[in-house]
């Protein structure tokens, strides 16, 4: 489907700042946080997304990172991933029928990234239902559910930011502040690495974020793991 020729006007820009450099100059973990609630716009098509659940994978969790990224020798992840902390990158792994969205964090030959889970449409709707090949009869786009899960996120923002994928960076993709009210809590849970199953002493670490009362996703983490983090 085209990424263009959908009438529509926004005023997003003029209401919200974009985040800078420094926003992303932090560790996987920190970063995963700071995402919840942050805006992803495309200039392009002015889609607008909010984000709702984030997973940290640090360069220096050596086991689960290689697991993950198997199908990659360290030259190609160098490649990948040891670029410019928010820069965003689309990756298909092997076991998956479609992309997924991660954001490199911290300093260039650093390799840490943060895995998109799920989001909100903000401005847009019809563009990401388009480009998911939905309609508005079907049960999977209500607000809820039509960027919920991380395959879903990437068809639904497409191609159009690929030309520039920095984030603190007119012209393609671009990070805008959002806020986390208090109603919103925010939850702390294990990350979600079905890869490593069988690895029972693997620490999949308290790396995965989400919003509770905006994303329905949360409870396929171990309920018993997650815990409220003070705001």
């Amino acid at each position: 489907m085209a990424d263009h020729g959908w009438p529509h006007t926004s005023t997003f820009l003029a209401e919200h700042e974009g985040c800078n450099e420094e926003f992303f100059h932090c560790e996987a973990v920190e970063l995963a946080r700071k995402l919840l609630g942050q805006f992803l716009y495309c200039h392009q098509s002015k889609v607008v997304v909010r984000i709702l659940e984030t997973e940290a994978y640090p360069k220096d969790d050596e086991i689960v990172y290689h697991t993950v990224f198997e199908n990659y020798t360290d030259p190609e992840l160098k490649a990948k991933f040891k670029i410019k902390g928010g820069t965003m990158v689309a990756w298909k792994p092997p076991t998956t029928m479609g992309d997924r969205l991660y954001i490199t964090a911290g300093a260039e030959a650093c390799g840490d990234v943060v895995y998109l889970r799920s989001c909100e449409p903000i401005e847009g709707r019809h563009i990401i239902e388009e480009r998911r090949g939905l309609s508005d009869e079907s049960s999977y786009t209500t607000r809820n559910h039509v960027l919920i899960g991380p395959s879903k996120i990437a068809e639904g923002l497409g191609k159009e930011w690929e030309s520039n994928p920095v984030l603190y960076e007119d012209g393609g993709v671009q990070l805008f502040h959002g806020t986390v009210p208090p109603r919103e809590k925010i939850l702390r849970g294990i990350r979600n690495l079905p890869q490593l199953e069988h690895l029972l002493w693997v620490n999949r670490g308290y790396k995965r974020f989400a919003l509770k009362t905006r994303n329905p996703t949360y409870k396929y983490t171990n309920n018993e793991t997650l815990r409220e983090v003070k705001q």
